[in-house]
């Protein structure tokens, strides 16, 4: 190299630029992936590299979750790094260090607590801290020094803060040589059929400035890269990533997009979408997967929006559907006077956000039609066993990283994607559940479901909703109506104050005696017939 590839001996500056960044043979450690669903995390650390911001990331490991089907994601609280010398409360008569520290490599890398910022997803069991979800397979392990050693070494330190046993210039190094490698790696492993055979070994070709312009999807510098887009299932992004190559320099499109939902028990549901592009000669074809919140209008949408992506820049778009609420939709959020608010409370709204942002971005023209399904169309009855077949394979997970572009403050499930429905009712349904299964668990129910609650289908739930919600003098809202329903609830619940309730919760004060029952029943007979309170009977 010093003979070829660089100026002169003494500077050893590059005549030209590498290609590719060079990846430094750093030992890291990345966590394993641990057995159980969610995995409580103790005293692990980690570090990782943003791509948005150009920066590392440090968090304190809390939870470890896995799915089946879906990558491991780990739950972060945030720290954020600084130097002892440039804090405040660093008093050089105290410490130890000899206080020359004029350069970065020379001062003692700390870690503070995050009070909160844009990293910040939100959580219920810590609203305290600021916390972050990412994927498991990006982080690096590192260690801290013992807390007393520091303490005694520097007086004035805060309880909180941390010292890690490597300096930060390496810890940064490191993390950002684990995300090239992991970055260079999504497009090793390519299963071409004979559609792409002519892109082969395409992921290695070096896109022009006009080509980057042509579909944003390719360029990995911009917010609208496929990879920030979604994350999971690796061949069918690289699938795409192949069709958006080969779609680059055409001018019109025509696709037929389906989904399908399968369902199989709550926990098993999957959708699948999928498109048919007509517009040359040959067809070519999509499908993915993704298991986040299903509903067949969200299948629907991901294949919609599966379409746009591949679709370059200024290109003509022909998307038929055999969804009405699909073209309802995109007709009603491609409004430009419909306000953020009453996007925010439509279904699906993170994706109909993106999927005009990107026709925006791309200045793309887009028309959509109706087909009638299951009507005999060739190319529409193909994306359709496009889409069945896709809900067998892994699922796509929609990506809940920085590059979301849903509205700001939308609340996530685990991190897995957006929950980017009506809020109110999509918690009023969890809220309600936890309420039932409360109700279930009641002491005063115990003897009718068992300790197993294996005969709680032995009551018709339905009936008992309609009998509580029945208004006893035909008002919507009244005094008599609500003392009523009250009467109802208690009698469900078997909490009345009856004698043998009174018995079971107070036995001391109910003694399970004849004499002493018959005393009690008459008196509390007596009280309520003179509506007063009468001396006890001892008295």
């Amino acid at each position: 190299m010093e003979n070829t590839e660089i100026w002169t001996t003494t500077n050893r500056r590059l005549i030209n630029p590498p290609k590719e960044l060079p990846i430094q043979n750093f030992l890291i450690q990345t966590p394993s992936i641990l057995p159980n669903k969610e995995n409580q995390l103790r005293n692990q650390w980690y570090i990782f590299w943003d791509p948005k911001s150009n920066t590392s990331i440090y968090g304190k490991g809390i939870t470890q979750i896995n799915h089946k089907n879906t990558p491991s994601m780990t739950q972060l609280q945030h720290y954020v790094q600084s130097y002892l010398e440039d804090d405040a409360l660093f008093d050089s008569r105290t410490s130890h260090l000899q206080h020359d520290a004029i350069t970065p490599r020379k001062k003692t890398t700390i870690l503070k607590p995050c009070k909160g910022c844009a990293l910040h997803t939100y959580n219920v069991d810590r609203p305290l801290i600021c916390t972050m979800y990412t994927v498991t397979t990006s982080l690096c392990k590192f260690k801290l020094y013992n807390q007393n050693i520091m303490k005694r070494k520097f007086p004035n330190v805060k309880k909180l803060w941390k010292f890690p046993t490597k300096h930060h210039i390496t810890l940064h190094n490191m993390a950002y040589n684990s995300f090239l490698k992991l970055n260079r790696s999504s497009f090793s492993h390519f299963n071409l059929d004979s559609n792409f055979i002519i892109n082969d070994l395409v992921h290695n070709q070096e896109f022009s400035l006009q080509e980057l312009a042509m579909n944003c999807n390719l360029d990995k510098n911009h917010f609208y890269f496929l990879y920030n887009i979604f994350k999971g299932n690796q061949h069918s992004l690289d699938t795409l990533y192949l069709l958006i190559i080969k779609f680059l320099f055409r001018d019109r499109l025509i696709f037929y997009t389906d989904g399908s939902l399968s369902m199989d028990g709550t926990n098993k549901s999957i959708m699948g979408a999928a498109w048919v592009e007509v517009s040359s000669s040959g067809i070519d074809t999509f499908q993915c997967s993704t298991a986040h919140l299903p509903s067949s209008t969200k299948a629907e949408v991901l294949a919609i929006l599966t379409a746009i992506i591949a679709s370059p820049t200024h290109c003509h778009v022909t998307i038929h559907t055999d969804s009405k609420n699909a073209i309802d939709s995109f007709n009603k959020t491609g409004r430009t006077n419909l306000s953020q608010r009453r996007i925010m409370k439509l279904n699906n709204f993170s994706l109909w956000i993106l999927i005009h942002r990107l026709i925006k971005t791309k200045s793309l023209r887009v028309d959509m039609f109706k087909v009638k399904a299951h009507s005999g169309h060739l190319h529409n009855d193909q994306a359709d066993r496009l889409a069945k077949d896709a809900c067998s394979n892994s699922p796509i997970f929609l990506a809940t990283s920085h590059y979301s572009q849903a509205p700001v403050m939308v609340p996530t499930l685990a991190n897995y994607g957006p929950i980017d429905k009506n809020i109110r009712k999509y918690f009023r349904h969890i809220t309600n559940l936890h309420t039932f299964e409360k109700l279930l668990r009641t002491k005063a129910l115990s003897h009718l479901f068992g300790p197993s609650l294996d005969q709680v289908d032995q009551i018709n739930w339905e009936l008992t909703k309609d009998w509580i919600a029945q208004s006893c003098d035909g008002s919507v809202c009244s005094a008599a109506n609500d003392r009523h329903t009250g009467f109802k609830i208690k009698n469900l619940g078997h909490i009345l104050p009856t004698v043998d309730i009174q018995r079971l919760y107070y036995p001391k004060l109910y003694p399970d005696t004849t004499f002493q029952l018959y005393i009690m029943q008459f008196y509390n007979s007596f009280k309520y017939s003179l509506g007063t309170m009468p001396p006890t009977p001892n008295g």
